[in-house]
């Protein structure tokens, strides 16, 4: 499993640079839709570019799911099961937030086909109704950005032999 989190700990660096993109590309297509929603007929406002793309993270389980199912962390010390126990459940809750993200995604998508976004003029109802959309997704997107340095900080503090820092926070 130490492998397991070392290897996980490489993808989790790397998913909290893909956030901060990601964070970035989110403020510039809400700027993009606000011209659209303070000007909607400008030229200006119906050219506006909207970046629509996602990324996730990979990360391996399979030597925590064999230790679980075997029953092999009851030969463990307690103190040593429970630094596993926390790091695999901040590494579950990492994941459920970038599948929340990719909901996020498919609810946009399902905004762009109501209003045949990229057929013709944007109008004010479907900028509002991404504005919207792209608003949930940076509180979804903090989430996971915050999720992903506690994640970050427990790998860290278990493979270098030291306790985990337990207060961490993050702004928009």
């Amino acid at each position: 499993m130490t492998a397991e989190i070392r290897k996980n700990s490489t993808n989790v660096a790397d998913a909290l640079k893909d956030i901060d993109q990601e964070q970035q590309k989110l403020k510039r297509n809400l700027a993009e839709i606000r011209k659209v929603q303070l000007k909607p007929g400008s030229p200006s406002s119906q050219s506006a570019h909207i970046d629509i793309s996602f990324n996730t993270t990979g990360l391996e389980d399979t030597g925590w799911r064999t230790a679980q199912a075997t029953g092999a962390l009851a030969f463990m010390p307690y103190a040593e099961s429970e630094k596993y126990t926390s790091i695999y459940r901040v590494e579950e809750e990492f994941l459920k937030n970038e599948d929340q993200l990719a909901e996020d995604e498919s609810r946009l998508l399902g905004i762009i086909q109501k209003f045949h976004v990229g057929e013709g003029r944007l109008t004010k109802d479907a900028a509002d109704a991404m504005a919207e959309q792209f608003g949930i997704s940076q509180g979804h997107l903090l989430a996971l950005k915050i999720g992903a340095r506690v994640l970050q900080e427990q790998q860290n503090a278990f493979l270098e032999g030291r306790e985990p820092k337990h207060n961490m926070s993050e702004s928009l």
